[in-house]
């Protein structure tokens, strides 16, 4: 009954409340071994777009081949969550080296996916990020506002590259 409360039905990512809940967890570890993490805010973009053109089952299967890429993208040990609507987020120890390897594995596994031409639609995601350095006192509540405030910069980057 726990593990389903922590645990996004449509996605099998944790839920929220599960992110929350193991996250808070991590961050007092990384403060306590003094090691940094990276946190990424990703958003599936278009997601409104599929739903109102293609209906809300089609939005449901692009949602799932997003959390699909977001697991074979990142690592087990890694915490990877469904924040709710087309937010997720992801919880990975490492610097910032370790970051844009991440980034660009993520990118690799959506080219991948629309590479495949099986879904009625490609995927897009506009990710921020945010390391948490050791040392730093921000609360995860902070950290995500910081991560997500880089997402939506590079959402409306790509707005404005492509109309």
């Amino acid at each position: 009954m726990r593990l389903l409360s922590l645990t996004d039905e449509l996605t099998g990512l944790h839920n929220r409340r599960g992110f929350f809940l193991l996250a808070e967890q991590q961050l007092k570890l990384a403060t306590r071994l003094k090691t940094a993490f990276n946190v990424l805010f990703i958003d599936l973009d278009g997601l409104k777009q599929i739903n109102d053109l293609q209906g809300h089952e089609t939005g449901d299967v692009a949602l799932w081949a997003a959390a699909n890429v977001l697991k074979r993208t990142f690592r087990e040990s890694d915490l990877v969550a469904r924040l709710g609507g087309d937010e997720f987020v992801v919880l990975a120890p490492g610097n910032s080296e370790e970051r844009d390897q991440l980034q660009h594995r993520l990118q690799d596994g959506i080219d991948q996916f629309n590479q495949q031409r099986e879904a009625p639609f490609q995927l897009s995601m506009s990710i921020g990020s945010y390391i948490y350095e050791t040392g730093e006192t921000r609360s995860l509540e902070d950290i995500l506002a910081l991560a997500d405030q880089q997402m939506y910069e590079q959402k409306r980057l790509k707005r404005q590259s492509t109309g």
